[in-house]
């Protein structure tokens, strides 16, 4: 088959989204199908992936990481030229919409997997509270009116398939895979050991993502600031960039944590995994997560989790076998991440265990199963392929 993917954002930007676009892509190309990604472009001089064609973009301001495209009409015209047989949003926005007219265009399946919830981040538009629940409101009206016209909608876990039958909306669940081959159980060289060795304690917590307001950040805070925490003598490594990074930083000098929690920054790619298997524990305070790959691929390299109850990575972390589950309190977050750094060895075998569950492979499977299951719909309704642009 040939499958076009569509998406609001691409490489040189790296997110949860990317990471699902390039293992389904590398793992549908393992079985023979062919995978084109439609994006916007990145800044001036980005490299252009093989195999990825780009709309034209411009910086989105309150998240300068992330591109606006515009005129997408080209690009749909090379999405439609290629004759894909399926085409799968990935995006909810403006490459939505260039999917979409993809779609019927080349009457082909259009298939749309829920990555993000726009909902949860209207404080990029407003810091009225009021004007945020208002637009949370319409988010979640447009997202409904927006995959009324999908074949078929994916959620990445069984938490978001419940919110989103909330709302109206039918969704599958596939989730998105972990490459076990790049993150697994391994060495960890020198200068990352160093990194985590620095203040010459044996143990560190880490937290790896986005540096992001709506990834609650400031409960990390919470949490170094405990005698709980003080007692792992521990310290609390924060990597990753954002838009939230300078206040995060502020925050951190100004509650007098700077001896306990350091900012890495960034974390080039090549170097992610050896920082998972340095860390004693991996700490997610997120409720805006839809699945949780950041759980998976320290899980994969053998790092325990600590998460948030009552969120998707409720489904990944199990107490007692991969990881702990805390409530929105600092005391019990710290206190689980002292059991996971007690029976790490244990919690360790076991994490590896559950994160081999969600490979490359099976997960891709699944994909083709939901892919199966609208070519199947689409032969019952009779629906024909056009056969040209």
């Amino acid at each position: 088959m040939r499958i076009a993917f569509f998406s609001d954002t691409y490489h040189p930007s790296v997110d949860g989204v990317v990471r699902s676009i390039d293992l389904f892509k590398a793992g549908l190309e393992a079985k023979g199908h062919e995978v084109r990604v439609f994006a916007p472009e990145g800044r001036g001089g980005f490299e252009r992936r093989e195999g990825a064609h780009y709309a034209p973009s411009a910086v989105f301001p309150p998240y300068p990481q992330y591109r606006i495209p515009y005129r997408t009409g080209g690009l749909v015209d090379e999405a439609v030229g290629w004759k894909p047989d399926i085409v799968h949003s990935h995006a909810m926005l403006l490459m939505g919409f260039a999917a979409k007219e993809a779609a019927k265009r080349c009457r082909a399946p259009l298939v749309g997997t829920f990555h993000t919830l726009i909902p949860s981040a209207m404080h990029y538009l407003t810091g009225h509270e009021g004007l945020r629940l208002w637009g949370a409101d319409m988010s979640w009206r447009y997202l409904t009116w927006f995959y009324g016209g999908f074949d078929q909608v994916i959620a990445p876990s069984l938490f978001m398939q419940a919110e989103l039958s909330l709302h109206g909306i039918k969704s599958a669940v596939v989730a998105s895979p972990v490459d076990v081959e790049e993150f697994k159980p391994g060495r960890v060289g020198p200068a990352v050991k160093k990194i985590f060795s620095d203040d010459g304690k044996k143990n560190a917590v880490l937290y790896l993502g986005r540096i992001a307001k709506e990834k609650n950040l400031d409960f990390l805070l919470d949490v170094a600031a405990t005698r709980s925490f003080d007692e792992l003598k521990a310290p609390l490594l924060v990597a990753g960039d954002g838009p939230y990074k300078e206040e995060f930083a502020r925050k951190i000098a100004a509650r007098g944590l700077a001896g306990k929690v350091r900012l890495l920054g960034r974390v080039d790619e090549r170097w992610i995994a050896q920082h998972y298997r340095a860390a004693s524990a991996v700490i997610l305070p997120s409720a805006f997560e839809t699945q949780g790959l950041v759980a998976l691929e320290s899980m994969a390299c053998g790092t325990p989790v600590a998460a948030l109850r009552g969120t998707a990575l409720e489904e990944i972390v199990r107490p007692k076998v991969n990881g702990a589950l805390f409530f929105d309190d600092p005391l019990e977050a710290a206190e689980r991440l002292r059991q996971i750094i007690r029976n790490r060895k244990k919690l360790s075998e076991g994490a590896v265990r559950s994160a081999r569950a969600l490979d490359v492979a099976h997960q891709t499977q699944r994909l083709l199963q939901a892919y199966a299951l609208v070519k199947k719909k689409e032969k019952r309704g009779g629906k024909k392929r056009q056969t040209g642009p």
